[in-house]
């Protein structure tokens, strides 16, 4: 499985989720091991290594006893494929459940889908008040069978979709080579019954090929034409940036939409801690990188970026990955520029779909927010088109 944020965090770090009680967010490796080969995967370490109950089990009371200002813990079972250790999440959990601590705790993992036997599924719908799911999942038939090892046919998603029901997060990623299917992929998605869709371009790869561009204004275009048509649906993350951002005054500091470092902590099958998933085959696998001499803030400090970035009217917006700046710049806070063009493309559509919502009253606003919003969509139609 290709090692990314947990879905949950997409949903609960977003900038406006301030009326949530502060929430860190623990992933478990639970093995180093994959049923697939993703083609976009950075994980190049593949074991059998597994987390044993033992080491879990310390961890999770460790972080539910740590002394820290954080009211929640969510803890998410990672892979590798999670689901490869079933019998272990199965013992933690049902061990967890019936514990009282100060701090409140909910359980996740992150799952491929493909291994899914009824043993698992009414495990599952058993434990769905305290256990979710978030699958990986790349859209239609011919996209997902291109990038997740010809895996379609093997995932029941009418299961995930409809009969476990409990907020299942479909995390999907886009390839360069699954790119010109982007919107049908998302439509797909939404079609099969799934609500939130984590979208997002594949990380650690070289965008900067200027054919992409074109495909993606394309792409994003449908979306718009979709999101429009059905102002019920919620829209993807890659067409739910939090653009009103843009109005905001900087101060130095631009948002930062990841928890690594700070709110968002990894444990290896060893029990070592690492800021989040990328880091792990920076730290353990093709290079060696101490994390421990960066200093991880919740915000980026814009002096620190690259010049071009400094004086950009998405600063604010424009999602960054500590993991991959760390290894195609050298900088966690230097910024992939080969990723720029694609940003660009995206905000503009994200100001574009907003404008559309916000003209038929599809938007919940407060006359605050919607200053904001109409601000914000000024700036980065004037700075990008």
């Amino acid at each position: 499985m290709r090692y990314s944020i947990p879905f949950i965090v997409y949903e609960l770090i977003k900038k406006g989720s301030s009326k949530m009680r502060r929430t860190k967010y623990i992933s478990l490796i639970m093995t180093e091991n994959c049923n697939l080969q993703c083609t976009y995967c950075y994980e190049h370490f593949k074991s059998s290594k597994m987390m044993d109950f033992s080491l879990a089990k310390t961890i999770i009371e460790n972080e539910l006893t740590s002394d820290d200002d954080f009211e929640v813990v969510a803890f998410d079972f990672f892979g590798g494929e999670p689901f490869l250790a079933f019998e272990t999440i199965r013992k933690l959990v049902d061990y967890f459940k019936s514990k009282k601590f100060k701090k409140d705790f909910r359980f996740s993992a992150s799952t491929n889908g493909t291994i899914m036997p009824n043993e698992i599924k009414n495990w599952l719908l058993e434990n769905r008040d305290i256990f979710t799911v978030s699958l990986s999942f790349d859209g239609t038939k011919e996209m997902q069978d291109t990038n997740r090892s010809n895996s379609y046919d093997k995932i029941d998603t009418h299961f995930f979709a409809k009969e476990l029901n409990n907020g299942v997060g479909l995390k999907m990623t886009v390839s360069q080579a699954t790119l010109h299917s982007l919107a049908d992929g998302v439509i797909y998605c939404h079609n099969l019954g799934f609500c939130h869709i984590a979208c997002t371009l594949a990380c650690g790869i070289n965008w900067d090929d200027k054919s992409n561009y074109d495909v993606l204004k394309r792409e994003l275009n449908k979306l718009i034409d979709f999101y429009v048509s059905h102002p019920e649906i919620k829209p993807c993350s890659l067409m739910d940036y939090h653009i009103e951002n843009v109005a905001l005054p900087i101060n130095g500091y631009a948002q930062k939409y990841c928890g690594a470092g700070t709110r968002l902590k990894v444990y290896d099958t060893n029990g070592e801690a690492h800021p989040c998933q990328y880091f792990l085959h920076l730290e353990i696998g093709d290079k060696v990188l101490n994390t421990k001499e960066i200093v991880f803030t919740d915000s980026f400090k814009i002096e620190n970026m690259d010049p071009k970035c400094q004086t950009c009217v998405a600063v604010n917006v424009c999602p960054s990955c500590y993991g991959s700046n760390f290894e195609l710049t050298g900088d966690i806070h230097r910024r992939d520029e080969s990723f720029c063009e694609m940003q660009k493309i995206t905000i503009l559509a994200n100001s574009f779909l907003k404008a559309k919502l916000w003209e038929i009253g599809a938007l919940k606003l407060d006359e605050q927010q919607e200053a904001a919003l109409l601000k914000s969509i000024m700036i980065i139609q004037d700075a990008f088109i």
